[in-house]
């Protein structure tokens, strides 16, 4: 039995052809042959072929589906040996070597150990062997979501595939057999760093140094106007190398007897990558590479400085260790949405995946970083039996199969910087975008940036960019209230707009009235589950007692800024206790502290602590009893100015 899915949908039996049938019927098989020797669930069938639109009685229909297949392929159909009936599902019983699909990973994942043993040529075959198995599109014309999906990845692992090939070419001294599918690979995907980066090699190699250099001055003008970043490390490493006349006797050697020419593929890349091999047991490189960024938003709007210093350390060239950055900044500022934002643009500069995880857990539960570092280590080809049970061991070992690779780790809200070295890579390629709201200190970054408020501008344009333009035009100081009122915290501006949207006969000076009251603003901030006061309550959580109780004692008597003397005398504890207390929470994110000495709070956080507190610090003041304090004397009466304040 052989089943051909690279490319229009064919079965044989004995050497014979044997109709694979209708559309629908193609999308059963195909959803069994690349599962072959698998049980495939009834469900799982239905949901492959129809997805959410689904025929009457779709569960027959798949049974007739099977019947017709089994007239096709068994000897006897009575006594199938072919398609089995196994649990509540099917069971297609042919070796992997019968779906030519399967036989192309087979020969990926031999030619990867072969090439991580040095030995190119051989590697090269494997290749070969592994593209003459496509004639056309894969699964041309089968229908169903699990087909789409499937198409997208085989697609991408051809496309991989021929850089892969091109690449060994230009490796072996191949380089002028390898130039023409080159170009024609460059043209049909302008924006993929591997086949620019092979076409500059191959061009080198055959004395064309100057087309080189050419062709990489082209290739960094598309990626600005289209993507508005600069090309990757690597690219831009190897341009240095070309300039320098220095890229060593593997490219700049003479050529070695051509090859057969392998044609460029057209397919659109689903996402961009390549296999690396990885010369240890149990790892496998992904067929697809990971890529599990969520989106950014779709209306971000501001921020362009810091996006742009982003994206600029993540790209850093020739960097001798990991770019390492962190997004740090107070609880709704938008560090995770600045931070996808630039991760998406940078992509192109990490071929070999992305990585992400959200360690903050739902309802601010921490993810242990052992179920983190499974996931990562499943994504980048390890299996599951391979992986090590004990965290540093799992750590090690993702360091060892991320050597050699160009992966993006983003991890979103890290409070420990113990947890966060174990994620770290060892290898220059990599790159890791960490958002963390404290200040964990000794983290050894590449860069930092701190996020501060909206500037005006910033908070209306995305004011209009949610509630429309129409209206903020109409009440433009209505709106530049209402963004006062948030204090430019983004996420409450992000509120306050989504709600105008929400209600489109409401008028903006409505909402800037109610949020004028402070004992209602952070009601008037909440939208369909999403508040400011999940946001600071996440920080709240990870407060000790007194931290807790300083907050409670400051909000009722804070005014626009607390001096440390002040904030002593209101907490009755000496001033070195009170600044170490106090720096604890800058650290933390919940105050600001805009020049030595001085604090001040967020609006918003000064609302949510006196709503924690009921309006007076007495009660939490008890709490703090036990810390040292000056003599009662220094302590008779509040600090100046606490009555104004209130």
């Amino acid at each position: 039995m052989r089943i051909v899915v690279l490319g229009a949908v064919h079965m044989y039996r004995g050497g014979r052809e044997v109709p694979a049938g209708p559309p629908q019927r193609q999308a059963m098989l195909v959803a069994l042959a690349l599962r072959a020797g698998h049980t495939v669930a009834l469900a799982d069938l239905v949901d492959a072929v129809w997805g959410q639109n689904l025929p009457n009685g779709p569960v027959a229909t798949i049974r007739t589906y099977a019947w017709q297949l089994r007239r096709s392929i068994e000897s006897d159909p009575s006594v199938p040996s072919v398609l089995l009936s196994s649990g509540d599902g099917y069971r297609l019983a042919v070796p992997g070597a019968g779906v030519d699909a399967l036989r192309a990973e087979s020969l990926v994942r031999r030619a990867a150990r072969e090439r991580g043993a040095g030995r190119a040529e051989e590697a090269r075959e494997l290749l070969i062997e592994a593209l003459a198995l496509w004639h056309g599109h894969s699964l041309s014309g089968v229908p169903g979501p699990y087909a789409y999906g499937q198409r997208a990845r085989l697609e991408e692992l051809r496309l991989t595939l021929v850089e892969e090939r091109l690449a060994l070419d230009v490796h072996l001294g191949d380089a002028s057999s390898a130039l023409p599918p080159l170009a024609e690979l460059t043209r049909a995907h302008p924006l993929r760093e591997q086949p620019q980066a092979l076409l500059m090699r191959a061009l080198c190699a055959t004395g064309r140094r100057a087309e080189a250099l050419a062709s990489f001055t082209a290739y960094r003008v598309r990626m600005a106007e289209e993507l508005g970043i600069g090309p990757g490390p690597e690219l831009t490493g190897l341009h240095a190398r070309i300039l320098r006349d220095d890229l060593g006797p593997r490219v700049a050697g003479g050529n070695r007897t051509p090859r057969q020419s392998v044609p460029a593929q057209t397919a659109t890349p689903v996402r961009s990558g390549r296999v690396s091999p990885v010369g240890m047991q149990g790892v496998h490189p992904p067929t697809r590479p990971p890529a599990q960024l969520p989106p950014a938003p779709a209306d971000f709007t501001g921020r362009d400085a810091e996006t742009a210093r982003l994206c600029g350390l993540l790209t850093s060239a020739d960097r001798p260790v990991p770019a390492i950055v962190s997004v740090t900044g107070m609880a709704g500022t938008g560090k995770t949405a600045l931070t996808l934002r630039a991760a998406h643009r940078v992509r192109s500069a990490y071929p070999d995946g992305q990585l992400y995880a959200d360690l903050s857990g739902r309802q601010g539960t921490p993810t242990g970083p052992a179920a983190v570092l499974a996931t990562f280590l499943r994504a980048l080809g390890v299996a599951a039996a391979d992986i090590p049970d004990g965290v540093d061991d799992r750590s090690r070992l993702m360091r060892s199969v991320l050597d050699g690779r160009r992966v993006l780790i983003v991890l979103d809200d890290v409070h420990d910087p113990a947890e966060l070295a174990l994620f770290l890579p060892g290898s220059a390629g990599s790159g890791v975008a960490v958002t963390h709201r404290t200040g964990l200190a000794g983290l050894p970054v590449s860069g930092r940036i701190d996020l501060g408020m909206f500037r005006r501008e910033e908070s209306l344009a995305l004011f209009r960019a949610v509630a429309g333009s129409d209206r903020v035009d109409r009440e433009h100081a209505a709106a530049l209230a209402v963004a006062e009122s948030c204090g430019h915290l983004p996420l409450a501006v992000r509120i306050a707009a989504s709600r105008m949207a929400a209600r489109p006969g409401r008028r903006i000076s409505d909402l800037a009235l109610r949020l004028a009251d402070e004992r209602r603003r952070l009601k008037e901030l909440r939208l369909d589950g999403l508040t400011v006061e999940a946001a600071f309550a996440a920080s709240y959580r990870r407060l000790s007692a007194d931290q807790v109780a300083a907050m409670g004692v400051l909000a009722p008597v804070a005014g626009p800024d607390v001096s440390l003397t002040a904030a002593a005398t209101a907490l009755r504890m000496a001033e070195d206790a009170a600044e170490d207390l106090l720096e604890s929470l800058v650290d933390a994110a919940l105050l600001q502290t805009p020049r030595a000495g001085s604090y001040r709070f967020h609006d918003l956080v000064r609302c949510y602590a006196l709503q924690q507190t009921g309006g007076t610090g007495e009660a939490t003041l008890r709490v703090l009893r036990g810390l040292p304090h000056p003599s009662p004397q220094s302590v008779a009466g509040p600090w100046p100015g606490a009555e104004s304040a209130r």
